[in-house]
């Protein structure tokens, strides 16, 4: 296994390559050899290596499948050991380097491991291929974590069997044939690449128990969990089948990828992302600006009133204004004719809007204006006074 400092520290958008790894397990210090159990096997070799993962205090776990075994490497000094100091799947000593493990189905015997997952607790779990099961070891290097059997090399819980000693093939809700990898979320829930049973199964994490269920409580890949055809026995896959999944995975926001081997591709279940939930909710706070059109000038609509105020004062001179703006060319022929003639009737002006004084104010006549009589229509002429007609005299009438 190859180690590489910080291979991404220097990217600057252009790809990549060429680098060469700082570190090495499984070859001594010869960055050439690629010979299994190179000097021999040892609590620095390996065979066929086909998992890594590393726990909560930077210490790392390897599937050492061809020696059915798994390896434990103490953090120290900035990185792993490049020596193991535990081994699952020899005895249950968990020092014994000097072999491979004996390929059976017990509680410290393992059978071709092919993956590796820890949890929040750091608790070990393995897929034992062969004997088509999950193992669980409980707090594996922390003897005082509190769960039964903490702190050793031997499984604590097992997933796909009846019990510890038992490898056989099954299917159902309770059965595993061939597990390949597995994986936990943030939940603790456990997923396991169903391979031969062309499934992936999840086990939801049991709050009493502190563990996964030891029966599957979803399945993708098939309609339910009596299904173990390859693409649900169909010639062509769909978007709800799955041919030999070998690897699954969880992200952040709970989807699921599995890797479909047999069909070429790697699906995703699931549409959680940064958008629905998290996103949208900030937008909902812009949405309280319009609480801010609560401005919408209550403060304005008083300075309406104040306006009213303010034309009360100028109204007289206003309607004046606009009176002589209208008959602006009749104004002097207008007072003329009505100093000369007081025969004539007055006409009805227009009602003018009148506008309420404050009290304190005395009311003021508005003017009045007489419209001469070369503006008014025929019919709106002051009748002249006819004179009384002198009586003719009538002639005698001839007899």
């Amino acid at each position: 296994m190859l180690e590489y400092d910080t291979p991404f520290a220097g990217f600057d958008g252009m790809p990549l390559a060429g680098q060469s790894a700082s570190r090495l397990w499984g070859q001594g210090t010869d960055f050439t050899g690629g010979n299994p159990n190179q000097g021999g096997i040892s609590a620095s070799s390996l065979n066929n290596p086909t998992a890594v993962a590393f726990d909560s205090g930077h210490n790392m776990y390897i599937a050492d499948s061809g020696n059915n075994r798994v390896l434990e490497y103490p953090y120290g000094s900035g990185f792993a050991s490049n020596t193991a100091a535990e081994a699952f799947g020899v005895d249950s000593t968990g020092t014994n380097f000097s072999r491979a493990g004996a390929c059976g189905a017990s509680n410290v015997a393992l059978c071709n491991p092919e993956r590796l997952a820890l949890d929040s607790k750091n608790n070990l779990y393995v897929s034992d291929n062969r004997n088509n099961r999950v193992v669980i070891f409980n707090t594996p290097l922390n003897g005082s974590s509190g769960e039964p059997g903490a702190g050793d090399v031997t499984a604590d819980e097992v997933i796909g069997q009846p019990d510890l000693s038992t490898g056989t093939a099954g299917g159902g809700a309770a059965g595993l044939k061939s597990p390949q990898q597995i994986a936990t979320d943030a939940g603790d829930d456990l997923f396991a690449a169903d391979s031969a049973n062309n499934r992936v199964l999840e086990y939801l994490h049991n709050a009493a128990s502190g563990f996964p269920d030891t029966s599957a409580d979803f399945v993708w890949g098939q309609a339910d969990f009596t299904g173990i055809e390859c693409n649900g026995g169909s010639e062509f896959p769909g978007p709800t089948t799955l041919c030999s999944p070998t690897g699954v995975a969880v992200d952040l926001f709970g989807n699921i990828y599995v890797a479909d081997e047999t069909n070429d591709r790697v699906l995703r279940y699931g549409s959680a992302g940064p958008t629905p939930t998290a996103t949208a909710t900030a937008t909902a706070t812009a949405t309280a600006t319009p609480t801010a059109t609560a401005t919408d000038t209550a403060t304005a609509t008083a300075t309406a009133t104040a306006t009213a105020t303010a034309t009360n004062t100028a109204t007289p001179t206003a309607t004046a204004t606009a009176t002589a703006t209208n008959t602006a060319t009749a104004t002097p022929t207008a007072t003329a004719t009505a100093t000369a003639t007081n025969r004539r009737r007055r006409l009805r002006q227009p009602r003018q809007l009148q506008l309420r004084l404050p009290p304190q104010l005395p009311p003021r006549r508005r003017p009045q204006l007489r419209l001469p009589p070369r503006l008014l229509q025929p019919h709106q002429l002051p009748r002249r006074r006819q004179r009384p007609r002198p009586a003719r005299c009538q002639s005698p009438r001839r007899v």
